[in-house]
């Protein structure tokens, strides 16, 4: 019989008192392969202290033939993102937000699909160690356990039912299962010697309670032998499931006084006003970048590697601001979840910090805004190979749920290489976020007139198709100098009509511009959301390359029918009408080069 395991075993021992032993193993079983996860982190710096050790197990559901990428990416993402939480949110409100998020990402991908066969679907057991406490956070069927003075305990609860009559009993709760997510939350306190034990049901339904305890016993501090011998039970016991299970010790908790750095590191306070040459924490001030009356900017270095960043602090007029304060850090840490070249990076501090900020890449170059003043008559090609990167950027956040809501020229940097980043994360919106009951409500972000959706005026919630009809109005004045609704939205309030706004058909003001590239700008600034683009990609493709739909003879009446003063087109797009297939290329190569 063949066998793959993942086994590993730490013994940890942090200059913070926490001292846990962990270890893990997982095999396929009489499975053709492995559909659980398992996994674990102890971190080595004050996030010891301030977010504490996670171990995470999952198995993904068999019968929706995604679940080992449900377990997989559920284990990971989650231990990725757990540590770049803020420090000030509590480890319930860290783990909780992610969740919902990581839930939602499941179930839309699932939903991607016709039928449900591929759904992402796991169960999903999580247990953090932070001071002399344990936070459990379940849903599904696989298990946690706590071994306290030879005694065994389940602390989690099964979320099975029983059909009536002869069954087999099945899951009614799981990630991905559901877009509304219930898990379950508990908090224990722990003390020195206590043990806990974590499997798959590939386990504890095959080796009774009695039999784990044995076994671990009989191991000892050997957590590693211990895994695999269980897995041998299990298999002996005719498992025919995947084998998975996690054993963690506390060897020592942290003294009090620990637990009480601990406690003032995740309160910090805001910093003062900061003058060139001062020094906050390991970062020595250089100059003031900006300043509102939300927040600064500061050019700093770090003394550690004389490395130059830029530091974002609050205001101080905020400080007392429960809801400016969350906005803040949900700020830094969308920063730090999101990877891409288009996106400013979000850079960890170092350990020992003493006051609420953080740290981002030191852009060089110039905003979209200066570029644009530069480049009155930029060429084609130009603007799109910008509009193409900032799509990119905003791609990247799509994918996490995210919605930027104040894209804007100002709010995007270009290198002198040529690298667009987006730089403002300040107004974003995280659909996992937003989906919890918080107390804290923060009030709704608008953006900036003449680039932001008029539907937010409206009250309503465009999501990232907002963010579409930004790029749309950036691409459009990149290429026209002019906004698609005019100067008509700087006057726009919510209590007036999107139908008293008309889009200017851009070859009016630009006429080397094509029907076709105009028809994309026009589908993605619209003010329906039925009829603008769903995703950015869709959107670039059609700039890129002319869209059949927008060369028809019926779109170019259409548009005539809404613009009564349209000139005709130039005879090269009266042409691309009749002889379509012919002027696609030409169309292309005569635009953007």
């Amino acid at each position: 019989m063949s066998k793959h395991h993942f086994t590993e075993s730490a013994p940890i021992d942090t200059s913070h008192k926490l001292e846990l032993s962990i270890a893990q193993t997982s095999i396929k079983g009489l499975k053709h392969q492995n559909e659980d996860a398992v996994g674990y982190k102890v971190p080595e710096d004050s996030l010891l202290a301030i977010k504490g050790a996670v171990a995470v197990i999952a198995d993904g559901v068999s019968s929706a033939e995604a679940g080992k990428e449900a377990s997989a990416q559920c284990v990971n993402d989650f231990i990725e993102d757990f540590f770049r939480t803020p420090d000030l949110w509590s480890t319930k409100t860290s783990a909780q937000r992610i969740l919902t998020a990581l839930n939602r990402s499941l179930y839309l991908r699932s939903h991607k699909f016709v039928n449900l066969e591929r759904g992402y679907i796991t169960t999903l057991c999580i247990l953090v160690i932070k001071s002399s406490r344990a936070h459990l956070f379940h849903i599904g069927d696989s298990r946690i356990y706590l071994i306290r003075d030879s005694e065994m305990e389940q602390l989690t609860q099964d979320h099975l039912k029983t059909p009536s009559g002869e069954g087999k009993p099945y899951l009614v709760r799981a990630m991905g299962m559901d877009v509304a997510l219930q898990i379950d939350y508990r908090c224990i306190d722990i003390k020195d010697g206590d043990r806990f034990f974590m499997s798959t049901d590939g386990v504890h339904d095959f080796v009774d309670d009695e039999e784990i305890l044995s076994t671990l016993n009989q191991y000892g501090d050997n957590l590693q032998q211990a895994g695999d011998a269980l897995a041998e039970v299990a298999l002996k016991n005719q498992s025919n499931d995947n084998i998975s299970c996690l054993m963690l010790n506390v060897d020592k908790i942290p003294h009090e006084s620990t637990i009480e750095a601990g406690a003032r590191l995740s309160k910090l306070p805001f910093p003062p006003d900061l003058e060139p040459g001062m020094k906050l924490d390991d970062y020595r001030i250089e100059s003031l970048l900006f300043a509102s009356a939300r927040s600064q900017l500061y050019r700093v270095t770090d003394l550690e590697n004389n490395q130059q960043l830029v530091m974002k602090t609050p205001s101080v007029n905020y400080c007392d601001d429960p809801g400016y304060i969350e906005g803040f850090l949900t700020e830094a840490w969308v920063g730090e979840r999101i990877s891409s070249p288009h996106i400013v990076e979000v850079i960890r501090h170092h350990p020992q910090r003493n006051f609420l900020y953080y740290l981002m890449e030191d852009i060089k170059g110039m905003t979209l805004e200066q570029w644009m003043e530069n480049n009155p008559q930029a060429r084609p090609r130009q603007v799109f190979d910008i509009v193409k990167q900032i799509a990119d950027g905003l791609h990247a956040l799509h994918k996490k749920e995210t919605v930027h809501q104040d894209l804007k020229p100002g709010n995007i940097m270009i290198t002198p290489e040529g690298v667009v980043k987006i730089i403002d994360l300040g107004s974003v919106f995280v659909a996992g976020i937003a989906e919890i009951d918080d107390p804290i409500r923060r009030s709704a972000v608008l953006g900036t007139v003449n680039y932001t959706d008029p539907l937010y005026m409206q009250g309503k919630k465009p999501g990232i198709k907002g963010d579409i009809y930004s790029i749309g109005s950036i691409a459009y004045e990149m290429i026209t100098g002019k906004l698609p609704y005019g100067d008509k939205l700087e006057n726009f309030s919510a209590h007036q009509e999107t139908k008293n706004l008309k889009f200017i058909s851009s070859f009016k003001v630009n006429k080397e511009i094509p029907i076709w590239f105009d028809g994309a700008l026009r589908k993605a600034t619209s003010l329906s959301l039925e009829t603008r683009y769903s995703s950015v990609e869709a959107f670039i493709e059609d700039l890129e390359k002319p869209n059949r739909e927008f060369l028809t003879e019926e779109y170019q009446a259409s548009i005539k029918d809404n613009d009564k003063s349209l000139k005709p087109p130039l005879p090269i797009w009266k042409l691309l009408a009749v002889l379509w297939c012919v002027s696609l290329l030409c169309a292309f190569i005569i635009f953007i080069d």
